[in-house]
């Protein structure tokens, strides 16, 4: 069968090599990613228009649509679309409702993931992953001893690609080495190297749980307890001292400022979903949310974001954001969704699936306290893995090599 011109294989293989080219400049270029754009058009919207077309014609002649994380994908798109809708009506200004309307559209990059890699293909991804990773943090590095004469302690987001990444193949080389073969560990010596950069709060949060779910799967009921008791009771000491901590964030604390900032907005978004029906089961659409705590908690202009000229307070919790976009209908998808890909009682440890994995689930975790989803530069890199995790655990289990459970 030939699709535009090509043979499907040849161009499963172009595909192939545009994601993987991808990959590896949107991690190598870090969170400056963001400022390429051709004609208007990000690097990921670009990455969509070329593969989209084929993508559609394999869907249907494999009929895709069969497969029930398929349809689980197209309802997200659907009530994506009518969130998109509902922000239209609402009247606010289109450059808004389309630059966060990403959050439902980049789940087709796991279609693209399913589609155009396979098992063997999963060692070349986890390479392009690294070598970008090691020489994005190389360059961001040397760049920033040359122009301010000393390292960048503690100086990145941990909302950017780098630190994201690292964190996340970190929790994939202990895994794999722990499963496999001790002398893989010595990989991590580069990131080692650049811990000050890896170890910010949510990446260091992230890859600490994933760490803790992978290797003790066996006991996830005692851990998710854990989990949630550890939790609650951090959230419950932060809100006894929030007037004290809001008051570091005031004086210029920019770390008091982070966690405050989070605490209170989370506060705002729960407690609207909980007063209003309307808003806790379908949601508000592709609108701005106004956190009436925060700037009535921060003096300083700085702490003002402003997006597409709209006060905006994003919650930093990619699946908070999904609940007031969309409400429970919305969210349940995602979170089943990933629950498939995630099913860790179920997952049998080859190093097909064990390379990848435990990358995947720190970029999922991140999202917790980080924008992730919704980023054009983390949410396609996220997806695709996603994509690639599913398929490979897709593989009858008899056909596998190399298996070893923990």
């Amino acid at each position: 069968m030939k699709v535009l011109g090509f043979t499907e294989e040849n161009l499963k293989y172009l595909l192939k090599i545009i994601l993987l080219c991808y990959l590896f400049f949107s991690i190598l270029s870090g969170k400056e990613i963001q400022a390429f754009e051709v004609n208007g058009l990000r690097a990921s919207q670009w990455v969509m228009l070329i593969v989209s077309p084929v993508a559609i014609i394999l869907f249907f002649k494999y009929k895709l649509f069969k497969l029930f994380e398929v349809k689980i994908l197209l309802v997200i798109f659907f009530i994506g679309f009518i969130q998109l809708i509902r922000g239209y009506i609402y009247l606010f200004p289109e450059n808004f409702i389309l630059g966060h309307s990403g959050i439902f559209i980049y789940p087709v990059f796991f279609l693209f993931g399913y589609l155009f890699f396979e098992s063997k293909d999963v060692v070349l991804i986890f390479g392009v992953i690294f070598l970008g990773c090691l020489l994005g943090i190389s360059y961001y590095v040397g760049s920033f001893y040359i122009e301010n004469g000393q390292l960048p302690f503690l100086i990145r987001a941990s909302s950017d690609i780098l630190p994201a990444m690292a964190g996340g193949l970190m929790v994939s080389i202990l895994c794999y080495a722990w499963v496999f073969n001790k002398r893989y560990l010595v990989l991590l010596l580069p990131f080692i190297l650049f811990s000050y950069l890896i170890l910010v709060k949510g990446v260091l949060l992230a890859a600490i749980l994933a760490l803790l779910l992978i290797l003790c799967k066996a006991y996830l009921k005692s851990m998710a307890f854990v989990v949630v008791v550890f939790v609650t009771g951090v959230l419950y000491l932060i809100y006894e001292d929030l007037p004290h901590i809001i008051t570091l964030a005031n004086n210029g604390d920019i770390f008091w400022f982070n966690i405050s900032y989070r605490f209170l907005v989370w506060k705002d978004y729960v407690q609207l979903m909980f007063t209003s029906i309307e808003s806790g089961l379908y949601g508000n659409g592709v609108t701005p949310f106004f956190s009436n705590t925060v700037f009535s908690s921060f003096s300083s202009p700085w702490f003002v974001s402003d997006c597409n000229g709209i006060i905006d307070s994003n919650p930093h919790n990619s699946y908070l954001l999904i609940l007031y976009y969309s409400g429970v209908i919305g969210l349940v998808p995602f979170l089943l969704l990933l629950g498939r890909v995630f099913a860790l009682r179920k997952i049998v440890y080859d190093k097909n699936v064990l390379l990848l994995l435990p990358l995947a689930l720190v970029l999922c975790l991140m999202g917790l306290t980080t924008p992730v989803l919704e980023l054009h530069f983390l949410a396609p890199i996220c997806w695709v893995l996603l994509g690639v995790i599913f398929k490979v655990r897709a593989v009858p289990i008899e056909t596998r090599s190399s298996v070893k459970c923990i």
